[in-house]
């Protein structure tokens, strides 16, 4: 019975990992740091633009605090 169990623990664990549907962390690490650097990009060009029009409406700014 003991042995029963034991090689039905490894066979769940064996199928676990051959399942193709298991997510993949490093893919998924890579997938969301691709999202945030391109939404850091578009942020950053957004208020680089804010700032061009703030600097030709003579709009003083102080960059680093």
């Amino acid at each position: 019975m003991e042995e029963w169990e034991r090689q039905r623990i490894e066979d769940d664990k064996q199928a676990e990992e051959d399942d193709p549907d298991k997510p993949v962390l490093e893919d998924m690490m890579n997938e969301a740091k691709t999202k945030l650097t391109e939404l850091r990009d578009k942020d950053e060009a957004m208020l680089n633009e804010f700032v061009e029009y703030l600097n030709e409406k003579k709009v003083r700014i102080i960059d680093k605090l």
